[in-house]
């Protein structure tokens, strides 16, 4: 089957630079979401070196922070074009987000992704309402079909509006589709559901997205 990268999202994401994921990891350190933020600042200003450095050092402080690897990702191909570093913490960002799904069911993430959506399938034949399912099948298709996954993501939000999870991750879809205007909206629905966002320093951050993606 065809990944995301043979469907044809090869291609430079420089116009998409200023979309890239406002999320925000609920259970990462504190510091890794202060690098995050002071990060997503600079791309935003057009300080790419600098974004590039918090973006990592957020990576460092939490290796598994599938969002700043994505962030990271945006900002290396307005720089160098989409080949190597900006495609391989793209790819990172889509294993590390299967995992945490996998995680959140038990399911063995080293297993093939077929494995795990037909796992999926069958909770969700039971249990029709089950919004994790939606959640783990559509991470599970992020490198197999943008299309189906954001089907799920969909599905996820109808049964749980308040899923921050479905609204990033469905952002991060209409990013590789060039839906910009869309996943900015995505982001900031993902971000008015996130308990982190109450602290006043996320607050300041939110805010002032929310003003530049009205």
């Amino acid at each position: 089957q065809q990944t995301f990268l043979q469907r044809g999202f090869k291609k430079t994401l420089a116009n998409h630079c200023n979309a890239a994921s406002q999320s925000l990891c609920a259970d990462a350190p504190d510091q890794a979401i202060r690098y995050f933020l002071r990060g997503c600042s600079h791309r935003r200003a057009g300080r790419l070196e600098c974004a590039l450095d918090d973006f990592t050092n957020a990576i460092n402080q939490n290796p598994g922070y599938a969002d700043a690897f994505f962030c990271r990702a945006f900002t290396q191909c307005m720089l160098t074009g989409w080949e190597g570093k900006a495609e391989e913490d793209l790819a990172m960002a889509m294993k590390l987000e299967v995992k945490e799904a996998c995680q959140r069911y038990n399911l063995d993430h080293d297993k093939p992704l077929d494995d795990v959506i037909e796992a999926c399938n069958e909770v969700i034949k039971d249990e029709p309402d089950d919004v994790n399912a939606f959640y783990i099948r559509g991470c599970a298709k992020l490198t197999r079909d943008l299309a189906e996954a954001i089907d799920d993501f969909d599905e996820a939000i109808a049964i749980c509006p308040e899923d921050k999870r479905s609204y990033y991750r469905r952002g991060w879809v209409k990013l590789l589709q060039q839906k910009e205007p869309e996943a900015n909206l995505d982001f900031i629905q993902g971000m008015r559901r996130d308990p982190a966002i109450s602290q006043p320093f996320y607050r300041q951050q939110f805010l002032e997205i929310c003003h530049s993606n009205p």
